[in-house]
């Protein structure tokens, strides 16, 4: 499934509220809409200073004066969705493939209607001074609009559960495995995609002597990884907006999990350092990624890799 049962049940909702209006098209307006009274969604709104009530009026007065009606003699013509409405869908699902995750929630889509500049419903939102980025910022981080970066534990170098850790991450990586994140980092920034995944990182691994030595002793297909890891990246990762040029690539929530496992992993083995190795084990915990479903397809097993740790 790739829709949560409460994103399912927005997207029929607003079918369903068009078709007893005789609307004659579902637009991008009727999804934000009925995303008013998606808990997601209204959650999101809500901590990045929507006018809930003024929206809801501005959409309504809207979606009454422009949306043609079915005429009323007609029981054989449908309510249909707009070319529009189904990129916000398909780009929300494609978000969640990005980030390793298994269903789209209304959260997804309300990033999604930003990608439709020309719509009245991105343009309402704009006009409420919310952008894409504060809402990407609040799923990805947690953090509300004009919420100060320093009380929060993500910025401030506390872990979820309120422990410390260190300031950089990056210090206890090999140099070795800190060029090949930054440089998945580069890549990434450099074709303007919106998140780095765990296919970046994979990618990227392949360039690293320690990982390659590794995949190649495993038997792995090298190119051909490379090949469909280009490919998936290149067709599933969004692109950050021309119009927001200051935005910056943000590392996903499954590439978060890697690293930290990874972490976890060498120091549970006793290790200072976690090494490139230790990524390319942490990746098959992400076991509805891509990366990892490529790794399998080559008959290679994260048991396989953890053997080679310390060789």
């Amino acid at each position: 499934m790739l829709l949560s049962k409460d994103m399912n049940a927005t997207i029929a909702e607003a079918l369903q509220n068009a078709r007893a209006k005789r609307h004659e098209f579902l637009t991008v307006e009727h999804l934000l809409l009925a995303l008013l009274d998606n808990t997601v969604a209204k959650d999101v709104l809500v901590n990045v200073g929507a006018d809930q009530d003024g929206l809801r009026s501005a959409l309504e007065e809207h979606i009454e004066k422009t949306t043609p009606l079915i005429p009323a003699g007609d029981g054989t013509q449908e309510t249909q969705m707009t070319l529009g409405f189904q990129r916000v869908i398909r780009r929300g699902v494609l978000h969640v493939q990005s980030s390793g995750r298994k269903e789209m929630t209304g959260a997804n889509a309300l990033v999604a209607i930003f990608n439709e500049q020309e719509s009245t419903a991105a343009y309402l939102l704009e006009q409420q001074d919310v952008e894409r980025i504060d809402v990407v910022n609040y799923i990805a981080h947690g953090i509300s609009k004009g919420h100060d970066d320093d009380e929060n534990p993500e910025r401030r170098g506390v872990d979820e559960d309120g422990g410390s850790e260190p300031q950089s991450t990056l210090q206890i990586f090999t140099s070795n495995l800190n060029a090949t994140i930054m440089g998945a980092l580069e890549n990434a920034s450099a074709k303007r995609h919106e998140f780095l995944t765990v296919e970046h990182l994979l990618l990227a691994l392949l360039d690293n002597a320690l990982a390659k030595d590794v995949l190649l002793n495993l038997g792995a297909d090298l190119d051909g990884l490379r090949s469909a890891l280009e490919e998936h990246i290149d067709k599933s990762t969004p692109l950050i907006p021309d119009r927001h040029p200051n935005q910056e690539t943000q590392m996903t929530l499954g590439f978060q999990r890697v690293i930290r496992r990874g972490v976890f992993q060498a120091q549970s083995n006793g290790r200072e350092e976690t090494t490139a190795v230790d990524a390319l084990a942490a990746i098959f915990h992400e076991q509805d990624s891509t990366a990892a479903s490529l790794l399998e397809q080559q008959n290679i097993d994260r048991i396989d890799v953890i053997n080679h740790i310390g060789d």
